[in-house]
């Protein structure tokens, strides 16, 4: 289901995988009784086909974080520099590759916070530590993963006001972009796309793209703050260069709300700029799987498809769910109830 091939996969082991890994959401027995679990099923890549599957996505810390997310140390820290070589093949072979042949298909790296190295004129970046880029794209080729989903947690740090990488001030305040004007705006697309050649050029392919994580958040690490208006002017900004260097690159938006958060609206209010959103990213972190099954993620999408490209259990407390159950289901129903190309 990783990409779409001419061969016909059976459906088999993915009906018993998906029973194991999530009894409650599919009763083998009961799929037995009614015949679904005798012969072989295929699934079609042909114009019949009801929805596609892209395969999954997982994020790389390739740089450190402080402890508690206060901050980023200057201590070089990070996967799979961390790893010795024979924890490095066990990495790919085993965790990212799965299969003798393919396994996750995106890696999201998240641009100015695990990727932040910055040129001395502080508009782009480059590698922090000898090496960053070339181990990353060793993984992607041991793996065989497609290519990375590059995502902005803040812009390199002479376009914001603070002339930092951190979002939120001593007074909690947040800090954003120094200027909006089309010119400052346009100079900082231009330092975006020669962002993604940099990696480019270094031997990693960009699947995806989008302008900012979570742009509603100001932190004690890489963040940037975007009102709905200022989102949406960065975006018209942006996206077109990053459309015109990178044609096939999905664009993706808003990395928190998808279609129905405010910044989201604000895109779907402006025709030039909806015309270069190719998706809708949501935030779901930790949530109840159900809420896949009743929730509506898709009726705003204007036909765009929606996924969650950010999953994790921040809490040490207890859940009235069993995690690993969840997280099964999570992908299942994102994928069965929200018809979702891919999951992070």
């Amino acid at each position: 289901m990783h990409r779409a091939e001419p061969n016909p996969i059976s459906r088999r082991s993915v009906l018993r995988g998906a029973a194991l890994a999530a009894a409650p959401l599919f009763n083998l027995t009961a799929a037995r009784a009614a015949g679904l679990d005798s012969g072989d099923y295929t699934i079609r890549y042909d114009s019949g086909a009801r929805q596609t599957i892209k395969g999954l996505g997982f994020e790389i810390q390739s740089d450190s974080i402080g402890s508690g997310n206060n901050g980023m140390p200057d201590l070089v820290s990070g996967v799979p520099y961390d790893l010795v070589p024979s924890e490095r093949t066990r990495f790919y072979q085993q965790m990212l590759k799965i299969r003798s042949d393919r396994g996750f298909r995106y890696c999201r790296l998240a641009l100015g916070l695990y990727h932040r190295g910055v040129t001395p004129d502080g508009k782009r970046f480059v590698d922090r530590y000898d090496g960053q880029t070339a181990l990353l794209a060793e993984m992607i080729r041991e793996a065989n993963i497609e290519g990375v989903a590059a995502e902005y947690w803040s812009p390199a740090p002479a376009w914001k006001t603070n002339n930092n990488l951190i979002g939120k001030s001593p007074t909690g305040k947040p800090y954003g972009l120094a200027s909006f004007a089309p010119a400052d705006l346009d100079a900082m697309g231009e330092a975006m796309v020669a962002d993604l050649d940099y990696l480019a050029a270094r031997g990693i392919p960009i699947s995806m793209w989008g302008l900012q994580n979570e742009p509603d958040a100001y932190t004690a690490y890489s963040s940037c703050f975007y009102t709905p208006a200022q989102y949406l002017a960065t975006f018209k900004a942006v996206a077109p260069k990053i459309r015109a260097k990178y044609p096939n690159v999905t664009i993706q938006a808003d990395s928190r709300g998808g279609w129905s958060g405010d910044r989201g609206k604000a895109l779907i209010a402006d025709q030039q700029a909806l015309r270069y959103v190719d998706a809708w990213t949501y935030h779901r972190v930790g949530t109840y799987a159900d809420e896949q099954v009743t929730g509506d993620f898709t009726s705003g999408a204007l036909g765009r498809p929606v996924f969650n490209n950010e999953f994790e259990y921040l809490s040490t407390g207890g859940s009235s769910f069993n995690r690993p159950i969840n997280t099964a289901h999570s992908i299942m129903n994102w994928m069965t109830f929200q018809n979702s190309p891919t999951w992070f």
